[in-house]
């Protein structure tokens, strides 16, 4: 393993554009649409930088990545014992190489390697919230309302679609040298399949 020579003289860096709209929906709620796109570049990546065996692993600053998604956020501030905050996006992130760790299946062509990122996610849902329990309702002894008086609930409740996973081969089928392994079957893009979804 060697440092590329560019290595370290070229900044890592990103351009981030957003937009959004805020509107009032009455005197404690307030729904937030935003638009971003985020483009990354001089991202660091290893490759066989000899193109053959026995291979000469190079740490570069050559990979780059892209972002663009929409995010819809309901929030309502705390009022009467009660805030809750919803937030959805819609999100398409690509790249080349999602960590430094990824080498591309044909180091001559990192290009080639352009696909969905590990970090994409189409769709992701959050909903958290703080109330008091209602203990004082109850009825009961004084000693169960003074502690219902201390107590509040939180929930956080998350939900999102599948990540990507690589389709790889068991072998260096193309004898790059590389490892972990990227050789991928014939006609496969990178991460072309999903995990399951994720719910927490």
């Amino acid at each position: 393993y060697h440092p590329d020579p560019s290595f370290g003289r070229t900044a890592t860096y990103s351009r981030k554009f957003t937009a959004g709209v805020e509107r009032s929906l009455d005197a404690d709620t307030t729904v937030t649409v935003e638009y971003m796109n985020i483009a990354g570049f001089h991202l660091p990546r290893l490759r066989n930088a000899a193109l053959t065996l026995p291979p000469q692993y190079a740490l570069e600053m050559d990979a780059s990545s892209r972002y663009q998604g929409v995010s819809v956020t309901l929030h309502r501030r705390l009022s009467k014992e009660l805030t809750y905050l919803l937030a959805y996006t819609a999100g398409n992130a690509r790249d080349d190489a999602s960590d430094y760790d990824e080498q591309p299946m044909n180091p001559a062509n990192t290009r080639a390697d352009w696909a969905r990122s590990r970090q994409y996610q189409a769709h992701r849902l959050v909903a958290s919230g703080v109330f008091e329990l209602p203990f004082d309702d109850l009825g009961g002894p004084a000693w169960v309302k003074e502690i219902g008086n201390h107590f509040d609930i939180a929930p956080v409740i998350s939900a999102g679609s599948p990540r990507p996973i690589n389709a790889l081969e068991t072998t260096d089928l193309y004898r790059t040298g590389a490892y972990p392994l990227t050789a991928r079957p014939l006609g496969f893009d990178r991460n072309p399949f999903y995990e399951r979804g994720i719910f927490s």
